[in-house]
């Protein structure tokens, strides 16, 4: 209900506003793995949202699309520099995409 609320509020004041979901490490190693389920378990609602606003939102599947990358991860949710780069990108690629349509 939380992201439904911030969409409203943002398309009410013209803007379009960018969701993307966590990508999350796997690697059992990983400090704090045990919290991927519940990462996933919010990917899975920003999708639903998505799907269902469309055309109110820009939204970007980190979580669906990650390379398979365990070095670009500190724990399960923060990411080094390589992996920062990388999501920059991904998002910014969806940004600009957006503004082309």
């Amino acid at each position: 209900r939380n992201v439904e609320t911030i969409v409203d509020l943002a398309r009410a004041r013209g803007i379009r506003p960018v969701l993307a979901t966590l990508p999350h490490g796997t690697d059992a190693q990983l400090p704090f793995v045990e919290m991927a389920p519940e990462i996933e378990r919010f990917a899975a609602e920003l999708r639903a949202i998505a799907m269902e606003r469309a055309d109110d939102v820009v939204f970007v599947d980190l979580a669906a699309t990650w390379p398979d990358r365990p070095e670009w991860f500190k724990d399960v949710g923060h990411l080094t520099d390589a992996g920062i780069a990388h999501k920059a990108e991904q998002i910014g690629h969806a940004v600009l995409d957006a503004l082309r349509r």
